[in-house]
Order: structure tokens, then C-alpha cells, then sequence
């Protein structure tokens, strides 16, 4: 019996890494992917068994590789789900990750750099922990006892048509890291490519503003209609919308002169997506979808020079939005969220829309907000 149990403790030593791998996904929020990948990793328990069989630095090499790769994998698409609560192919994070750009990737990683070197080092020193402690404490002769039992040879044999049977189906097939991470390749090469589609919703847009647009009299005096968007923006840390503290000074000396709606919301918690709602006919439940008209195009259709002056620079929305207005301005040279531009860049470039001569304008100021990081979203001089 004792014999016995050290067996089974061997076992679920060397079943750890496969343990790990499902276990984290499972945990993270994806049982079903979780339960997947685990019996997807078990090749790398053959690896141990073959290190430990043969004693051959190759195999030895090999097992780290496959679970050092295999961890990185798990952890990665555990990720979002502990960021999230959302698997890494949902659209919005498609969309994010297809609408970045290699300057702001770099700058991810620059600002990320140490910790994405701590996460490396943990992982392979945990690994290396358990590769010692494993070949060390499990002895060939060890495998050969298990094996010769009916009860861990069954398990054994058990393990191996679950894997098998892994491999074979479908459905976890595509769970493998190898075609999980090509197809998500395809999926923003997809998402990249619609972004082209861009040229033929401009031209859709104006058809319909020329086709739908009724101009009720003529109006030949000078308007100036300014739209800003704001970003991350919380109507609960409003001082003119009842928050403690006065954050918002300026506009309350302006309440008998403005209309406030403190209870507005944004139609979806992306960007992207939101702004396609606000500036086209899309549905916030079809928020994905390009639409037809957009505020834009009607406000051409009827005589208006469209500014469009950008402190963010999106490559996604410069294509929707920016490339479609008569001038378009982006002040923020450095994308990411550790960019230090700030909104007041846009002041000159406002000023200057509104000294233009043009009769009509329709001036849009797409600001960075409040986004992350916060401590690059207001001047040094503004620390208390």
C-alpha cells in the first residue's frame, strides 16, 4: 500500500505541467479549452518519461522546451480572461490588437519590458525547479514499476488514447497551440483587411447623404458646430454632475448656459465602437457593422467643411473617420497608452479651424481623456 501511494505521488508528478496547463485555463474562465489544451500538453509528459528512461541531455532539452513554450501559451490566453473576464478571440480584442501598431507594440514593450522578463524568468525558473526535482527524485526503475502494475498501466494507456483522441478531434484539435495562434494570425489579417474596406463606406455614405439629405431653407449665415469626444470619461467624477470634489470649475461657471446630461452612456466600452455608433446609423447592437450614413457625410451633403483634429493616433478610426474629413490634424505622434501628449495640444489646431473662413465648419476633437496612464494625462505643474 505504501509502495503503492508513492506510486501514484510519482505519477501526479509527472502529470504536474499537463496538470498546470488545463488547470490555469480552467481556472482563468474557459473549462472546456482548459480541459483541451491539458490533454493537448500530455506529449510532454512522453518527453519526461523519455528523459528519465534514457537520461539524455536531447530529452532533457526538449521537455523544458515543450512545457517552457506550452506554459507561455496557457498564460498568455489566460490573460485576458484575468484582465477581462473574456476569451483572447472575442471581437474586442481582435480589433485592438489588429488596430496596433508595430510603433506601439515596440512601446508596449518597452514599457512593459520588465515585467514581461520577470514572467519569462519565473517561468523557466519554476520549470528548471521542477525539472531537477523530478529527474531527481524519479528513477527509471520507478517507471518500470509503474508500469508493470495493471492499475498505473491502465492510467497510463488510458492517458494515451486521451490524447490521441485529442489530436484526432476537431473541435480540441484547434485548441493546439500551433493552430490556435495561426488561425488568430488569419483572424486580424481579416480584421486588417476590412479596414480597406474604409474607401467603399465613404463613397456608400455620401450616396445616401446626397440621396436623403432635405435642406428645409437655405442657410447661407456662418455655423460653427463643435463636437468633442472625450475618452474614459466618468460623469461620476463630475463636480457639475454632483461629485464632492470641483472638478470641473470652468464648466460651472457656464451651468446657466449649458444643458447637461449626467446619466449619458457610452454605447459600448471600445473605442472603435462607440464611435461607430455615435458618428454613423449603426445600431449599439449591430455596433460591428458598418453602416450606411453618417453624421459626416450629411454634414458635406450640406455644405460643411469637416475638421477632424485627433489627440489620439488610431490607425483604425484616422481610416473611418479622420481620412474622410476636408482636414484632418493628429497632434499625438506616439500611440499607446504610455504617450504623454496631451489634449491642450489641440488648442492651436482649434483655433485655427475656428479663424478659418469657411463659412460652415463642423469641427470634431477626438481627445485621449482620462485613458491610461493617468499620471501622462495632466501637466507636471498640476501635482499636488
Amino acid at each position: 500500500m505504501k509502495a503503492s501511494f508513492k506510486h501514484f505521488n510519482l505519477l501526479l508528478l509527472i502529470l504536474l505541467p499537463a496538470l498546470i496547463t488545463g488547470g490555469l485555463l480552467s481556472i482563468a474562465g474557459n473549462l472546456s479549452d482548459g480541459l483541451r489544451l491539458g490533454f493537448l500538453s500530455l506529449p510532454g509528459v512522453a518527453l519526461i518519461w523519455l528523459a528519465i528512461k534514457t537520461q539524455k541531455k536531447y530529452w532533457y532539452g526538449l521537455t523544458v522546451l515543450w512545457w517552457f513554450a506550452t506554459w507561455l501559451d496557457v498564460l498568455l490566453r489566460s490573460s485576458t480572461w484575468f484582465l477581462f473576464n473574456s476569451d483572447n478571440e472575442a471581437y474586442f480584442i481582435i480589433e485592438a490588437i489588429a488596430n496596433t501598431s508595430q510603433q506601439e507594440a515596440w512601446e508596449f514593450i518597452q514599457l512593459h519590458l520588465s515585467t514581461i522578463l520577470n514572467v519569462i524568468f519565473s517561468l523557466l525558473f519554476l520549470l528548471i525547479i521542477y525539472s531537477i526535482s523530478t529527474f531527481k527524485l524519479i528513477k527509471a526503475h520507478h517507471l518500470d514499476q509503474m508500469w508493470q502494475s495493471r492499475i498505473y498501466r491502465s492510467c497510463i494507456v488510458l492517458l494515451v488514447l486521451l490524447t490521441i483522441t485529442s489530436y484526432l478531434m476537431k473541435p480540441s484539435r484547434k485548441v493546439h497551440p500551433i493552430i490556435f495562434w495561426s488561425d488568430y494570425q488569419t483572424k486580424l489579417q481579416d480584421f486588417k483587411n476590412r479596414i480597406k474596406q474604409h474607401q467603399n463606406v465613404h463613397r456608400q455614405w455620401d450616396i445616401s447623404a446626397k440621396q436623403n439629405l432635405t435642406l428645409t431653407k437655405k442657410q447661407d449665415e456662418k455655423q460653427t458646430h463643435v463636437l468633442v469626444l472625450s475618452e474614459s470619461l466618468t460623469s461620476l467624477n463630475l463636480g457639475v454632475c454632483g461629485y464632492q470634489r470641483e472638478t470641473t470649475p470652468e464648466l460651472a461657471k457656464k451651468l446657466d448656459e449649458l444643458k447637461i446630461f449626467c446619466n449619458a452612456f457610452s454605447p459600448s466600452p471600445s473605442t472603435i465602437n462607440a464611435l461607430r455608433v455615435l458618428l454613423t446609423e449603426s445600431p449599439a447592437s449591430a455596433h460591428d457593422q458598418y453602416s450606411s450614413e453618417s453624421v459626416l457625410a450629411y454634414a458635406r451633403a450640406a455644405g460643411y467643411k469637416i475638421y477632424w483634429l485627433s489627440n489620439q493616433d488610431d490607425s483604425y478610426l484616422s481610416s473611418l473617420f479622420g481620412s474622410y474629413a476636408d482636414k484632418a490634424v493628429y497632434k499625438n505622434t506616439r500611440s499607446g497608452r504610455s504617450s504623454n501628449s496631451l489634449d491642450e495640444k489641440l488648442i492651436p489646431v482649434y483655433q485655427q479651424a475656428l479663424a478659418d473662413p469657411d463659412p460652415k465648419k463642423l469641427i470634431i476633437l477626438h481627445l485621449i481623456g482620462a485613458h491610461p496612464n493617468y499620471q501622462e494625462r495632466y501637466p507636471l505643474a498640476f501635482n499636488k
